[in-house]
């Protein structure tokens, strides 16, 4: 039993990771946020998937596809991880060295993305197009209309 956790916990893309440290936040009595209800596209609780990764000095979240309808709602938050979130079902992750893949062909989806505040760098790709680079304490978006965050961003790979 403990040897298949380990296996789970190890594998690319379990969601372990993810689960162990929010029932971490939660008994340490931390508040842990709720997709934005006022999205009509947030998931249902349980119904979604995801993935969180440690950044390292320098991270890359590359989606595979463009998805006009598709959007990545980032948000820079305390914690220590970058997490990605979106409907199960709606993409795979995987994770390889200071790099973060996500399969997203199919139907449009939001992407709950949360950077921690001392992340050194993460960046944000479509198809090898940046939308979005946190370098230290400077943010670049290519949708200079997006504000001042959270960012919501299209994943159409290409600048504006």
């Amino acid at each position: 039993m403990i040897g298949s956790a380990g296996i789970l916990y190890a594998a690319p893309g379990s969601p372990l990771r993810g689960w162990l440290a929010a029932a971490a936040r939660w008994i340490g009595h931390a508040e842990v946020k709720a997709p934005s209800e006022e999205s009509p596209s947030a998931p249902a609780p349980g119904s979604v998937s995801g993935i969180a990764v440690i950044p390292g000095d320098s991270l890359v979240i590359l989606f595979e596809e463009s998805q006009p309808e598709g959007r990545a709602r980032i948000t820079l938050t305390p914690g220590t991880e970058v997490t990605v979130r979106a409907p199960a079902g709606s993409a795979t992750f995987t994770s390889q060295a200071s790099r973060l893949v996500i399969g997203n062909e199919g139907a449009a989806s939001t992407y709950d993305i949360e950077i921690p505040l001392r992340a050194p760098r993460v960046e944000v790709l479509v198809k090898g197009e940046r939308i979005f680079l946190k370098e230290g304490q400077d943010i670049t978006i290519a949708d200079t209309g997006a504000g001042t965050g959270p960012y919501l961003l299209p994943l159409t790979g290409r600048k504006p």
